[in-house]
């Protein structure tokens, strides 16, 4: 067999090269896209949890909130607050202190500072039906 021969490239060698190569191009592609998309991955998996703890306790506040107020004016036969007359002024009060406010104020901790298990216990449910009267 001729030394000269071996080394020279043939066509057969050319393409067995070019696979390899092809080969290890498309494993490094492969290999990056999956990394590019787990980082991707990761920071939206990260938005969401930061969207999660904070926007949705303010969410079910506010929407208590909305239906706690609409309870009231339902229970008064009223489709909006105003005028308050004076017979219903205590009935006002004694929701503005039991609902309204406690509501408003776990809201307001919840957006200061993130929502522990002690701000959570001090912070009425939000999600409690029951009236005051």
């Amino acid at each position: 067999m001729d030394s000269s021969n071996f080394f020279s490239p043939n066509l057969t060698q050319n393409v067995a090269i070019l696979t390899v190569v092809l080969a290890f191009i498309g494993y490094l592609a492969t290999f990056l896209s999956a990394r590019m998309l787990a980082r991707r991955r990761d920071k939206l998996d990260l938005v969401n949890k930061r969207l999660n703890e904070f926007y949705g306790p303010l969410y079910v506040a506010s929407q208590a909130g909305t239906i706690a107020y609409r309870t009231l004016l339902q229970k008064q036969g009223k489709t909006q607050c105003h005028p308050i007359l004076d017979d219903e002024m205590k009935e006002w009060v004694l929701w503005m202190k039991t609902i309204f406010m406690p509501s408003t104020m776990c809201a307001r901790e919840s957006s200061s500072t993130r929502p522990t298990s002690s701000s959570r216990s001090r912070c009425p449910n939000a999600c409690s039906t029951s009236s005051p009267t």
